[in-house]
């Protein structure tokens, strides 16, 4: 709940009548003449009580005592507040307040504190005196503070903690108003108690419909994290498939172990995050299952409908630190060449003439010699200490590079900044002239090359001047 009305000042409307505190308002049916004798509550000093139909209804002191606290506006506020939480709650058995949802959807109203059989004001548990204190059978059973300018005392929230004992802060504003008008908008206890903090240690923490089902996602996305993280990729294998259309499709399936308490539970293939096929091991001999495994992807690959299907290169592991970069730019013909190509005047897929098979446990070897052969630092040249300059560029469409002609000579010079703002990747490095170009493996013909015009960063891929004389740029 919001503050009432805040743009008229408070005034004292709580008074002493014979020992008792009473509202100014109990006397407004009465005469000036019959009204008894109201003192301060505060200073016990005679006070006025003025109860006309221009000005709220209040209670002023004379005006040579202003030495009074309760002629502040904030101290007047605070006991206003104050004792009428108190009065209404001696004629209430159960107090509300409003308990939101753990994600904020809605709330509910649940019972704060019932059956107290007294209500005190500044009641004192050990050295700290709340400002209202429920009591039940001689003992405090919760408190309300109330809030102007000072929130309740560092000290003083941590021995309640220490106690297990319940409290609220209340806001002065959401309790009482300060026009008569809107009296009916004051708290009662039949509404929740507007409070702005709390320490309940005996209330739960509760979930609403919406509350639940963010839950239960959650649990879901972490089950399925888990479980991803049971899975190891154990190598990966391309095919082609060629279509009556002219058409070519390149996949490439992974091979995946599940592995759980530390024994495989399940082989699998997948495409991408499909399953193509799987086995479950179930303390099976492992040799077996990969034979099942492989006779059923065998299977599924007589299943499509294309024209050929060439399957030429065989699952290849990840064993080799070769095979990951190739692993990574798999769908380069470069890398892995295809076996036929369309021709169009005959309408059909020819061998291409070129093609020789590889020995991929031998391709494996060699790459990744010649891999180490190329990071060797060349004792003729000279290494500046300066640092390669890295620049983030805004990623773009890997095969929208500008089409350049056959040229022997190409200078990287004259290409223009337009030109050098569709290079592609997340990251390009710009060498200085006297610095020292990094060693780079070509994404379309394999080879490991410091003549590059473009370079890949982290992942050590590059494409080379080479292809692009060629007009090689792209599958």
């Amino acid at each position: 709940m919001r503050g009432l009305v805040l743009n008229k000042e408070a005034h004292l409307a709580w008074v002493l009548v014979d020992g008792e505190i009473h509202h100014v308002r109990d006397y407004a049916q009465l005469k000036p003449l019959l009204r008894p004798r109201a003192l301060c509550p505060e200073c016990h000093q005679a006070v006025i009580m003025r109860l006309g139909k221009v000005r709220v209804f209040h209670a002023a002191h004379a005006p040579t005592d202003n030495f009074c606290s309760l002629t502040q506006p904030e101290s007047v506020k605070h006991l206003n507040a104050k004792l009428h939480i108190a009065m209404q709650l001696r004629k209430a058995a159960s107090l509300l307040i409003s308990q939101s949802c753990s994600g904020g959807h809605t709330s509910r109203e649940v019972i704060f504190l019932q059956d107290w059989d007294d209500v005190q004001v500044e009641y004192s548990i050990d050295q700290y005196r709340p400002d209202i204190v429920l009591m039940k059978c001689g003992q405090p059973i919760g408190a309300i503070e109330v809030f102007v300018s000072h929130t309740i005392e560092p000290e003083k929230e941590a021995r309640f903690k220490d106690l297990s004992f319940p409290w609220v802060e209340v806001n002065a504003n959401s309790i009482v108003t300060t026009e008569e008008s809107l009296k009916s908008l004051e708290w009662v206890p039949n509404k929740p108690l507007p409070y702005r903090k709390k320490s309940i240690p005996e209330l739960m923490a509760w979930h609403c419909s919406s509350c639940e089902e963010a839950i239960l996602q959650r649990h879901k996305e972490e089950e399925r994290r888990e479980i991803a993280n049971q899975y190891q990729l154990t190598g990966f294998r391309i095919v082609d498939f060629y279509h009556h259309s002219g058409k070519r499709y390149r996949a490439v399936y992974f091979s995946k172990k599940r592995i759980q308490n530390g024994v495989i539970t399940e082989l699998a293939v997948y495409e991408d995050d499909k399953v193509v096929c799987e086995v479950k091991v179930n303390n099976a001999d492992i040799r077996q299952m990969q034979r099942i495994l492989t006779s059923k992807f065998d299977q599924y690959l007589k299943q499509t409908r294309a024209e050929l299907t060439d399957d030429h290169m065989k699952w290849q592991t990840l064993s080799h630190p070769i095979a990951k970069p190739y692993f990574l730019s798999s769908g380069n013909n470069g890398k892995f060449p295809a076996r036929y190509d369309w021709n169009r005047g005959m309408s059909k897929w020819r061998p291409v003439r070129t093609f020789r098979p590889i020995d991929w446990n031998q391709r494996w070897e060699e790459l990744q010699r010649r891999y180490a052969d190329s990071r060797k630092p060349n004792k003729s040249q000279t290494i500046p200490p300066q640092d390669t300059e890295v620049v983030n560029i805004k990623p773009i469409n890997p095969f929208s590079l500008p089409s350049f002609p056959p040229e022997k000579n190409v200078s990287r010079k004259s290409r223009t900044e337009e030109e050098r703002d569709t290079f592609s990747n997340v990251e390009k490095i710009i060498f200085h002239p006297e610095k020292q170009k990094e060693t780079g493996q070509c994404i379309h013909c394999g080879e490991f090359t410091q003549d590059w015009w473009h370079y890949f960063g982290e992942t050590g891929l590059c494409e080379c001047h080479s292809c692009l004389y060629k007009g090689v740029t792209k599958d």
